[in-house]
């Protein structure tokens, strides 16, 4: 598959290296000749050193003859240019990344009548991921297929787990309604067949309806109650994307921000919920807004390692369901050494 990818950030290189291994024909589009020629030594792709909206550069690139036009630029207008610029070139599918809310609610109206594929907002994408965890606790990971009718789920199988020793055959005469999709064993991903056997650490994807899943959460110990409040700290993107969703959930919701500005932001604009100026980071401060009172806390800084830290204290103080955000892929290993509930990665979401 030929594949064209503008914006060589981050999320452009996590495409770059995942599809390239994939054997995939890979160009990227990058205006920095430099940072164009980092990730050609990183990866097996070319380049083509220009502005991705521009219709010479694409045309260099080959868009005419591509499979896949991706366009993860820092900028919304050139990513919307971009891939309206390819489609019109002949590109077969197209998708745009797009940050700014703003944009945000027309995208809809755009990829009719632009014509792109997808357009993918990150943060968005991961304020769906963190409340379908807050609706469906037990879970490390939820994915939701059919409006909800098919469920995919991620289960940590601990040492106590009544699954411990079970063979896959004898789950499924159990639980008849579900299927374990695969199984995460230290490094290896496995689809596992009827004689396999279930072992302490695994980590398994499910699929059912979320009864038969909670059914399974019970068997793996690990079953949770439904959450009835959170703290957020953090007052970004994912936060007033969360704080919109959380308007069709019963939970109570409190921020702590330690922007003035983004605090009386978010304050005027969600007066149903209970918005803090302070700092998130500090331990005695989250002891005194009653941190413990609360079911779940998100950990939404800017900061991975202070997500880190504030997950690994509220585990500590005995939170039901923590959530972590984190942009590094490297920290994610760790993470699961740590125990953290359940950990979201913008990047990953899109890539």
């Amino acid at each position: 598959m030929k594949i064209v990818i503008i914006g060589a950030g981050k999320v452009g290189e996590e495409l770059c290296v995942s599809l390239a291994a994939e054997d995939n024909d890979i160009v990227l589009i990058e205006k920095d000749p430099h940072r164009l020629e980092q990730l050609i030594n990183m990866a097996d792709i070319t380049g083509v050193v220009g502005n991705g909206a521009i219709y010479d550069t694409q045309v260099e690139a080959g868009v005419e003859e591509c499979d896949l036009f991706i366009a993860v630029s820092p900028h919304d207008e050139t990513n919307i240019i971009g891939a309206i610029t390819a489609k019109k070139i002949g590109a077969k599918q197209t998708i745009a990344r797009v940050r700014d809310p703003e944009f945000s609610s027309q995208m809809d109206f755009v990829k009719t009548s632009m014509g792109i594929t997808l357009m993918i907002n990150p943060e968005q994408e991961a304020a769906d991921e963190i409340v379908r965890m807050i609706e469906f606790p037990s879970a490390l990971g939820i994915e939701r297929f059919e409006n909800g009718r098919a469920n995919v789920v991620e289960v940590r199988i601990s040492q106590d787990s009544s699954l411990t020793g079970v063979r896959i055959k004898d789950l499924r005469k159990s639980h008849p309604n579900i299927m374990v999709c695969a199984v995460n064993r230290e490094d290896h991903v496995i689809i596992p067949k009827g004689d396999f056997e279930i072992m302490a650490g695994d980590h398994m994807h499910v699929a059912g309806t979320l009864k038969d899943l909670d059914k399974i959460y019970v068997a793996a110990k690990s079953y949770r109650k439904r959450l009835r409040s959170a703290l957020i700290i953090g007052g970004g993107k994912i936060t007033r994307y969360l704080l919109e969703r959380f308007q069709t959930i019963n939970i109570h919701v409190k921020v702590i921000e330690l922007n003035p500005g983004k605090a009386e932001t978010l304050a005027a604009d969600f007066p149903a919920y209970e918005i803090i100026c302070g700092d998130g980071t500090n331990q005695a401060f989250l002891r005194e807004e009653g941190l413990v009172n609360y079911d779940a806390v998100i950990a939404l800084t800017n900061n991975d390692e202070e997500n880190l830290l504030l997950s690994i204290f509220a585990m500590q103080q005995g939170t039901k369901k923590n959530i972590c955000k984190v942009n590094r892929t490297d920290l994610l290993k760790v993470i699961g050494d740590l125990g953290i509930d359940s950990v979201v990665t913008p990047r990953r979401l899109i890539a």
